[in-house]
């Protein structure tokens, strides 16, 4: 089964410069995140304040941040497409709706989701967070 989902991954120049220019973005961001603030940027941590709805001091910078996380992916899509075209080389940003779709089980997204966040919960954590 491993060979199987290997053979779907598409490794080629363009998803391996995305994936460095991607990883390079969030160093940099987490960085400043940890500079400026002190704190290290734990996803899970700042989503699981905002459904819990609790009201603290960090409340607003964490909306915050949540929110230009989804109105900057909104924008970046918005402005560029599914793809954007440099000279004679054109990155895939984001997939076409079919391709994104094709073989997608909504109980597998939510036993994955489910188990997920009572991982992340039990570990008090999350492996996102940078820092």
């Amino acid at each position: 089964m491993t060979i199987k989902m290997l053979e779907k991954i598409n490794i080629d120049a363009q998803n391996v410069a995305l994936g460095i220019i991607g990883g390079t973005l969030i160093a940099f961001a987490t960085t400043l995140h940890l500079v400026l603030f002190g704190r290290t940027t734990g996803m899970s941590s700042i989503f699981n304040s905002l459904v819990s709805c609790g009201h603290d001091a960090s409340f607003r910078w964490k909306f915050g941040f949540f929110c230009g996380l989804v109105t900057g992916t909104y924008g970046i899509f918005m402005i560029f497409g599914h793809s954007l075209t440099i000279g004679n080389v054109t990155m895939n940003l984001f997939d076409q709706q079919e391709t994104a779709q094709q073989g997608l089980n909504t109980f597998g997204f939510a036993l994955g989701g489910l188990l997920v966040g009572v991982g992340t919960k039990l570990g008090n954590g999350c492996v996102t967070q940078y820092g």
